[in-house]
């Protein structure tokens, strides 16, 4: 049965009569009365009646109950129109991201956030996990944007929307006497049998930089994400080596710069070569200004 059907029932009810109705709907009133003959004999049931007087018109006892089932049946509908036309221009839908560890708390809190603030009926699928997976996942369709410490796999395949360079910094417990208390760079060679946590995003630079030099720090964990590295310099049982970023500031520690060298990665966001990008992909690209103009 066509749903105008029911909205032309649901009319006539509002209105208290079949000629207000026919007003309301721009219908003659012979063809509102033929509507609401067919939709009765679809249902097999009386759904109106004639007051006493023959203008006025009342429910049936399956008018009642047609009249709540018509108004959650057309609310389904326009909900469902609503959600497709939100998918087409990109207000709702899912955005699928992977990203390395040690990028995911600084990127949520500048960039995933306030885009869902400004569309939130969006959805997120967010991964945190290594070079090779976040290869994986993007080149198979399962992610669209990646943000990166370091090269992906097949990086022909791959293009870079946004490059941004993090210096290493040394972090320390602020009871640590070592390295001193006003955050002075921190040269190296002073790292040289000191005790040392890395994230695993600066590990293997940190380490190349330090054979360069016949420097032997004492490793005594190479960390998944910059978090847990930072854990035990505020335990003051090592120092951290990690990427510095933006909200770097911990509270119980203290950062230096690392110098001669320094040493920094690349944070990069990608995404796939050539593919089309998702409605909701794109207007998050555009609303970061990150999308290229071939791309606009």
């Amino acid at each position: 049965m066509d749903l105008e059907y029911y909205r032309n029932f649901l009319t006539v009810v509002q209105a208290g009569t079949i000629a207000e109705a026919a007003r309301r709907l721009n219908l003659a009133q012979p063809a509102l009365t033929y509507r609401l003959k067919m939709l009765e004999d679809y249902l097999g049931a009386p759904i109106l009646a004639t007051k006493r007087g023959g203008r006025k018109v009342e429910m049936t006892e399956a008018g009642h109950f047609l009249y709540e089932s018509a108004q959650y049946l057309l609310a389904t509908e326009d909900n469902l129109k609503r959600k497709v036309m939100q998918r087409v221009d990109g207000t709702a839908g899912m955005l699928s991201l992977v990203l390395s560890p040690s990028t995911a708390a600084p990127f949520l809190r500048r960039r995933l956030i306030p885009f869902s603030r400004a569309y939130p009926q969006v959805t997120y699928r967010v991964e945190e996990v290594s070079i090779s997976r976040q290869t994986e996942l993007l080149l198979a369709g399962e992610a669209e944007i990646g943000v990166t410490n370091a090269p992906l796999l097949q990086q022909e395949n791959f293009r870079i929307l946004n490059k941004q360079q993090e210096h290493f910094v040394l972090a320390a417990g602020v009871s640590s006497e070592r390295f001193g208390y006003d955050e002075a760079p921190v040269p190296l060679d002073e790292l040289h049998h000191v005790p040392v946590v890395l994230s695993r995003g600066c590990a293997e630079l940190f380490l190349q930089a330090c054979d360069a030099r016949a420097l032997h720090p004492h490793v005594l964990s190479i960390c998944t994400t910059r978090t847990a590295a930072l854990v035990w310099a505020q335990e003051n049982r090592a120092c951290a080596v990690v990427p510095k970023q933006s909200d770097s500031r911990v509270r119980g520690l203290r950062t230096h710069p690392l110098v001669n060298p320094p040493l920094s990665v690349y944070r990069s966001l990608v995404i796939v070569r050539d593919r089309p990008l998702t409605k909701v992909a794109y207007n998050f690209l555009r609303f970061h200004d990150y999308l290229p103009a071939d791309l606009l």
